[in-house]
Formats: structure tokens, sequence, C-alpha cells
């Protein structure tokens, strides 16, 4: 799991409804700013922490930044309570952190537009990603960038919502996410039941193992059908990624799979045996930041 550190805590005197307390910003992994968390009461007076929120096309507010799991929203409430009771900006002890792996879902939209999301690690998901044009100061070139969320202030002036803390982050952001234009994550495995376990719960290995031989088995059906994909092994199981274009193949491929092997499945788990998740990686692939 990615550390978390408060690098800006502001107490707020509020009389309004929203009861809120203070704004802060944090640093995940040692690379990744967040700007503008607020530390607020409901209506239950229990404190809790909101994430960065937009208002989405359907004039409802979303949230910009999400944890992917109740331990990680409750270490970034964690933190931010040791900054608020402390009354100053409070860095962990420990600056240790596993490395930041970036994950993108990027969409071509209207206008020869691209947007997604980016997934940090496990931990959390970014939305309101897309990509833009600049122009190479060097080379006179035009470039395309990861442009990260923003959020426009009152005065009128733009403001940073996610930033990258150095220049390494920032080229890992632009590399994997450019890279990503085109293709999409499509299938997931192993989320929903991991979120229902302990990191070290001896049912865990069990289900990464199941997950990653089920992935297995879906890159042989797109292997058959010509579809071409590449595999990613996580802790939960395997994140398969294939061509936007192939997406409604692969859905037909999938449902008839599963309704195939739905009754193997758990048995074919129990019985397997440790498995080589290097044969699950694009060789051709840039290596993980």
């Amino acid at each position: 799991m990615l550390n978390v550190k408060v690098t800006r805590l502001q107490p707020v005197v509020s009389q309004n409804a929203n009861k809120l307390r203070a704004i802060a910003d944090i640093e995940i992994g040692n690379g990744l700013m967040i700007y503008g968390l607020l530390y607020k009461l409901n209506k239950d007076n229990e404190f809790y922490v909101q994430m960065p929120q937009h208002i989405g096309r359907d004039g409802d507010y979303h949230s910009t930044i999400e944890p992917l799991s109740k331990e990680f929203a409750a270490r970034i409430k964690s933190e931010v309570e040791k900054a608020n009771i402390e009354g100053k900006n409070y860095t962990p002890t420990s600056e240790e952190s596993e490395p930041l792996r970036f994950t993108f879902n990027m969409r071509n939209g209207a206008n020869g537009s691209v947007y997604g999301n980016m997934r940090v690690n496990d931990d959390l998901l970014v939305h309101n990603i897309s990509v833009k044009d600049r122009l190479d100061a060097e080379t006179g070139n035009v470039v395309k960038f990861i442009s990260l969320p923003s959020k426009q202030a009152d005065n009128g002036q733009w403001w940073s919502v996610v930033r990258p803390s150095n220049d390494t982050v920032k080229e890992a952001i632009n590399h994997y996410g450019i890279s990503a234009i085109g293709k999409i994550a499509v299938e997931t495995v192993g989320n929903i039941k991991y979120k229902d376990l302990k990191e070290k719960a001896p049912e865990l290995s069990f289900y990464r193992h199941q997950n990653v031989n089920y992935g297995k088995a879906v890159g042989e059906e797109l292997s058959k059908a010509g579809i071409m994909w590449s595999g990613k092994v996580e802790k939960t199981g395997m994140v398969i990624t294939i061509s936007a274009d192939e997406n409604d193949s692969y859905s037909k491929i999938i449902t008839e799979m599963r309704e195939r092997n739905k009754a193997q499945t758990a048995e074919q788990a129990q019985t397997a045996g440790k498995v080589d998740e290097s044969a699950f990686f694009d060789m051709n692939a840039p290596e993980p930041f």
C-alpha cells in the first residue's frame, strides 16, 4: 500500500451547514500530489475526508479521485486527522512506500479528443484525465502529454487537483498514458473479492492463483479469435488490455467463456500449481515504473 503524507493543512472556522474543519493537501507514494481534500463533520457529527469532486454532465457532483479500498481511505483519513490534531503539517515516521505504478484506460471522444482515467497501484483511481498537445521548446514539434485534473477557483484561476511532485513521475505518467491511447483495460479479475480480504489473509493466495489462471484462459481465447492482447499480473489477479476497437468481440467471447466454464473455475483453481507470471507479460512493453 502507498504511503500518505500531509504536506499542508489549513484549519477552517466555519459556521455553515457543511461543518468544514480543515483543507488538506497530501502526497502519495512520494511522487503524486493531491490538493484540496476537505476534513468535515457529517450529519451524525462524525469526521470524514471528502476527496476532490467535479460537476459532471448530469449536473451532479462526482469524485475526481477515489480510493479503491476501505484500507487506503482509512489511511488517508488517519494521516489528515493526525495533522489536524497536532495543528501543523504532519510527516509520517516512515518515508518508505511501494513504487508508484500507473494503469490507464483511455477512450477516443468527439472531435479527436482523448480522455480517460488513471489507476495508481491498487489504491487510487483518478478521473478526468485527457491528452493535450504542446509545442516542444527544443525541437519545435507538437508533442502529446497527459493533462491531469484541475479546478477553476472563484477568482477565475485554474489550479491543479493532481500533480506529479517530481520529474520522474511526470515522465512516467506521460509515457504510460500516451502508450495507452486506443487501448482499454477490459478485464480486472479479483478486485471485488480482494476488498473483503485482509492483506495477509490465507485465502489471498488461493484467490490470486485462481484469478491468474482465469486470466491466462481468457488470453488463450482471445488469441484463438485473432485478438491482440497483453496481460499484467497484479496481487489481485490479472489485468488484460486490448485495442478499444476489439471491445465488442471481446464481450462476446468472454460471455461465451463464462457460461462454458462457470461450473469448472473453482475446481480448477484448487488444483492449480504455481503460475509462471512472466508468461503473461507483454515482452515488448517498456519496463514498469
